[in-house]
């Protein structure tokens, strides 16, 4: 019996898990000071947030966060560009040309309630939203000026306002 109990120990110790394999890193996304080529930020809402990325290394990426100077009752989302973007100049928070990234793996989720200036964004992206954390060059907060429609649709700078970019 103690032979058994002792295999099962060794095995605990020297078999890889799981969350040893992921990949976790925390930042800041802070309010832009310099506009996008669109040369509008509006409405300008100061909009801070600490979020933290985790990357289980084989299908699925976990974001959170949590901000504040949201202005209330307007909607508010992230996207993620690859390694090619950079968090500040005009071309913050743009993807690389051509844009490795389809709809699906750059929209991560909207920051919620909607009827706060605190607010949250949770989010699981596995399958097709799927990307590595490596892949990952900066995130964004955009205002959304037309919450009603997809976010995967009509996906352009006058759709989205540009109010927070931060390197990863």
């Amino acid at each position: 019996m103690k032979k058994y109990f002792a295999l099962i120990a060794l095995a605990a110790i020297t078999l890889p898990s799981a969350a040893s394999s992921a990949n976790t890193r925390k930042f800041h996304v802070g309010a832009v000071t310099v506009s996008q080529s669109t040369g509008n930020i509006e409405p300008v809402a100061r909009a801070d947030a600490d979020v933290v990325a985790t990357d289980d290394g084989v299908n699925a990426l976990t974001i959170t966060g949590q901000g504040s100077g949201f202005v209330p009752g307007l909607s508010y989302l992230s996207f993620i560009y690859d390694t090619g973007s950079t968090a500040k100049g005009p071309a913050a928070c743009l993807p690389s040309t051509p844009n490795p990234f389809t709809p699906p793996v750059m929209f991560v989720a909207y920051w919620l309630p909607t009827n706060g200036s605190h607010r949250t964004l949770n989010v699981i992206k596995t399958g097709p939203s799927y990307t590595s954390l490596a892949s990952i060059g900066t995130i964004s907060i955009r205002y959304d000026s037309t919450p009603a429609v997809s976010p995967l649709i009509g996906q352009t700078p006058l759709r989205f306002f540009l109010q927070s970019c931060s390197s990863l």
